[in-house]
């Protein structure tokens, strides 16, 4: 059995999603070793398509082209003696490598040798001391080909040190015996009694419960200051449209800002402001879509004081929330800075708070392209918000899929829209949460993108482009926002009168190799130029220059809003 994602058999191999996040996100040149080393490989470059990656060991049958050039005779060590051809890395994961070589030591500094000056070791290691492996050497039942020895905390964090790392993260993965179980018991109870009393049995006790060690290392002093970006999201992020709208603008970034050394994430929802930590010195408050009527002093103050930069993320314009009757000024205010996702919206916010910063909306992983099912050509019109730009269309529309063509409608969302489709071959799905939605999008062959030429509907991004674009729908789309990123005839289509709507619509329901031939130019755009590893270090490097600035952004912040700023404690 393959994974469709990347045509490697998952099978025998144990892929740590953990892991792979402590990698940075735009890594260019990837060694990989260790179990799974191909399928690591391929999880890694679902993120970064672009990227090369070199591996340690064989790379099976199925290995696809990508892979090559793989280092695969000898043992460990001799092959990683020959990496200096392919070096340097921007980044190495080992998962069971380390501990599995007869010098773990010497491997690692051979390792160290190929790695870029600011490079990152991300290892997944076995903790000898878990009491699994205890136990088997202890009944001699230790198969040490299918469970490599491991390492203690004190060996790894020593081989660190002599190879000329620092650890910027550094895991404990938990597996504790379990109380049901009468060979852990004994194992427990034997340990508990070799041990003395006191900080010796504590010291048993911990260390049994570690089944593994997750440690992203870095060369000494290439770490930067530790980082925490607090997201506040602005519902539930496991279900509806503000979780997709999160998991867009906040958990998609925020999982590959982990994997920068140093810098840990959180998100979550609620209305308690956060408390600050003590081992990140440097704090960043991400405010998803809050909504105030006044100049929230208060919460500014207190974020100040905690040792945080409250950065405001709006991402829609703020004159479609009735909410607001003051243009946004008061929640744009709230904020030391300001984040959203189009140079509009930018130049708009601006005229509250000069603090602005745009991060349009990118991929974060990208699948091969699929092949369509069989069967009529499905047309797809998903959204809701957007009569003032189908109503020049639906008629269009409804006209064409009435003419005998092989074609049936997929709605999601609206129910206006369909209604008005008429008595049409037609289909209706209610709004759809982000996972279905983008599995969806891999069963219909065209969308319909329709934007008014409006205030609101210019400060949209052209995220719904790009989402079909890595599945293979291909899109008709109004010049409103679109006109920017979709090349005519090339990657898409777009119309400028109901008539040319029509006439393009029938050519791609009729004709499916240019179909086909569009749907391979959006994916190869989207491969080259949309994926968010590209760009997230440039949301790192302005949320540390904003902290590098806190105080200075604080006092601005006061004085916009006509009040003293008194200094943090």
């Amino acid at each position: 059995m393959q994974d469709a994602r990347h045509g490697l058999s998952p099978v025998g191999t144990r892929v740590d999603g953990r892991l792979l996040r402590l990698v940075p996100a735009d890594a260019r040149r990837i060694l990989v070793a260790g179990a799974g080393a191909a399928v690591y490989a391929a999880e890694l470059r679902r993120a970064r398509p672009t990227a090369s990656f070199v591996i340690l060991g064989p790379a099976g049958p199925d290995a696809p082209a990508w892979l090559r050039p793989v280092v695969e005779d000898g043992d460990m060590r001799d092959q990683a003696a020959g990496l200096d051809r392919f070096a340097p890395f921007d980044a190495i994961l080992l998962d069971g490598a380390l501990e599995s070589n007869p010098s773990p030591e010497g491997f690692l500094k051979t390792l160290v040798a190929s790695l870029a000056p600011a490079g990152v070791i991300a290892m997944k290691v076995a903790n000898v001391h878990h009491w699994s492996r205890v136990g088997s050497l202890l009944t001699g039942a230790w198969d040490v080909d299918a469970d490599p020895v491991g390492l203690s905390d004190e060996r790894l964090r020593r081989a660190l040190k002599e190879a000329g790392l620092e650890s910027a993260d550094w895991r404990k993965v938990q597996h504790e015996p379990p109380q049901d179980s009468p060979r852990a018991t004994a194992i427990l109870a034997a340990l508990e009694a070799s041990a003395p009393d006191g900080p010796g049995r504590k010291w048993a006790r911990e260390r049994i419960g570690i089944t593994h060690f997750l440690v992203a290392a870095t060369p000494v002093g290439a770490l930067g200051r530790p980082l925490l970006v607090h997201q506040r999201a602005l519902g539930p992020l496991n279900a509806g449209l503000n979780a997709s709208v999160a998991r867009v603008r906040l958990m998609n970034p925020g999982t590959l800002l982990e994997g920068f050394p140093g810098v840990r994430v959180r998100t979550d929802t609620g209305n308690q402001l956060p408390e600050p930590t003590v081992r990140e010195p440097d704090r960043i408050f991400v405010w998803q879509r809050v909504l105030f009527r006044a100049p929230n002093v208060d919460a500014l103050r207190k974020l100040h004081e905690r040792g945080f930069v409250c950065v405001i993320e709006f991402d829609d314009h703020p004159n479609f929330f009735t909410f607001i009757n003051d243009g946004g000024r008061a929640t744009f205010l709230s904020g030391h800075a300001v984040q959203t996702s189009t140079p509009e919206l930018a130049d708009y916010i601006r005229q509250f708070n000069p603090e602005v910063m745009a991060f349009d909306n990118q991929l974060p992983s990208l699948d091969p392209l699929p092949e369509k099912p069989e069967g009529p050509v499905k047309v797809l019109f998903a959204a809701i918000n957007r009569k003032a730009g189908w109503e020049r269309i639906v008629q269009s529309f409804r006209d064409v899929l009435a003419s005998g063509v092989d074609a049936r409608a997929v709605v999601v969302g609206d129910k206006e829209f369909f209604q008005a489709l008429g008595p049409i071959e037609k289909e209706f799905m209610p709004i759809l949460d982000y996972d279905r939605y983008q599995d969806m999008l891999g069963g219909v062959d065209i969308a319909l993108l329709p934007l008014a030429d409006t205030e609101f509907d210019r400060a949209k991004t052209d995220l719904k482009f790009i989402e079909c674009a890595a599945r293979g729908t291909v899109v008709l789309a109004s010049p409103v926002v679109y006109g920017k990123t979709v090349r005519d005839g090339e990657t898409g289509f777009l119309y400028r009168s109901p008539e040319e709507f029509a006439a393009r619509l029938r050519l791609l329901i009729t004709d499916h190799g240019r179909r086909r031939e569009m749907a391979r130019a959006a994916y190869d755009y989207v491969r080259e130029e949309r994926m968010l590893s590209r760009y997230v270090r440039a949301r790192l490097d302005w949320y540390r220059s904003l902290v590098a600035r806190r105080d200075e952004l604080h006092a601005a912040a006061m004085a916009r809003v006509g009040v003293e700023a008194t200094p943090a404690g």
